[in-house]
């Protein structure tokens, strides 16, 4: 239901809930009745967010939650029992932002962080040991982020970082180490955005583009080997736009190219020869865009023509009439022969007298 035009009454309202749950958005005020409300949140829990704050009632939101313990963040702070926020956080710890301060209990914390490590961010600062802080991080990373200096360390960094890498953004400069960081990077290529530069090292970055060829672009130039290329390259080599001008040799273009025949954007003109023109085009019709105009044959030119038909305006003008005729004489030779009428077989008893 797109508009609330087609719902005039009650009845129109409740068919509407009972086949979309969440066409209650689209039911005027007037109409959102206890009955229609209820209809609608047994129909579709994502409906309990449009019910009246005045219609939720003890019943309806503990139905919500029981269908979905999320819903406790659209269920009244007056109504948050601790029964209705134990069975919320049976659920998903993740829930503990939404229970109120004079409910919680360091166990209820403990339990949520368990399930939820970002939980800890929501138990009270004199709560969180260091015992809380480790649950917290070895099940999400990002939890580091809530964890008092007071617990801080190399160890829980490392805990955090093994589990979700990207964690590193949250490391304190102190604790922060080359070994770290490999480590964080292992668990996640993303990380490296966050190692500084001076830890970026060659067993780290390789570790990187071993997961995702897209990490060579956070390898500092003084840092890339040849063997990061060959490995970034072998997942697709239009990442040659990475590779630094000292480590572009021919075999590295070669491989680029054969991978994806558009990496010849990248190749230096120097080492854009015939034979590699070929493979590019061979590869994908649309890198003649990329070969030199002194080598762009007539050949050349087919070949591209022929796997990508608008290849043709990267064709010299003197050669596109004979290109075209040339592609156009391969499809009518390509064209199946068409029988002549008047010899086919008419059917079982032969053709008409």
């Amino acid at each position: 239901m797109n508009t609330n035009k087609d719902v005039r009454t009650e009845q129109d309202a409740l068919a509407a809930v009972q086949k979309d749950g969440k066409a209650l958005e689209q039911v005027p005020e007037k109409l959102k009745t206890l009955t229609v409300c209820e209809a609608a949140v047994r129909q579709d829990v994502n409906a309990f967010p449009f019910v009246p704050e005045e219609l939720k009632t003890p019943k309806l939101c503990a139905e919500a939650v029981r269908m979905n313990g999320c819903a406790l963040m659209d269920v009244p702070e007056t109504l948050r029992t601790v029964e209705l926020c134990r069975e919320a956080l049976r659920q998903t710890g993740w829930v503990l932002q939404f229970v109120p301060e004079r409910l919680k209990t360091p166990a209820m914390c403990l339990e949520a962080v368990k399930d939820s490590g970002r939980a800890l961010r929501a138990v009270p600062e004199a709560w969180r040991t260091e015992e809380m802080c480790f649950v917290a991080v070895r099940n999400d990373g990002w939890a580091l982020d809530a964890v008092p200096d007071r617990h801080m360390s190399e160890e829980m960094c490392l805990a955090a970082v093994c589990t979700t890498g990207e964690a590193l953004e949250y490391v304190p400069d102190e604790f922060l180490s080359s070994a770290l960081c490999l480590a964080a990077v292992r668990q996640d290529w993303e990380a490296l955005v966050w190692v500084p530069t001076e830890m970026k090292t060659q067993e780290a970055c390789m570790a990187g583009i071993e997961q995702d060829a897209e990490a060579i672009t956070m390898v500092p130039d003084e840092v890339m080997t040849e063997e990061m290329c060959l490995s970034a390259l072998k997942q697709d080599g239009c990442w040659l736009c990475a590779v630094p001008k000292r480590l572009k040799t021919p075999a590295i273009c070669s491989l680029a190219v054969q991978q994806d025949g558009l990496a010849m954007e990248f190749v230096p003109e120097r080492l854009k020869t015939p034979a590699l023109c070929e493979e590019a085009v061979r590869q994908n019709g649309w890198a003649l865009e990329f070969v030199p105009e002194e080598l762009r044959t007539q050949e050349l030119c087919l070949k591209a023509v022929k796997d990508a038909g608008q290849a043709l305006q990267f064709v010299p003008e003197k050669l596109k009439d004979a290109v075209q005729t040339a592609v156009h004489g391969e499809d009518a030779l390509s064209a199946p022969i068409q029988e002549n009428p008047q010899d086919a077989d008419e059917g079982a008893y032969g053709p008409r007298p």
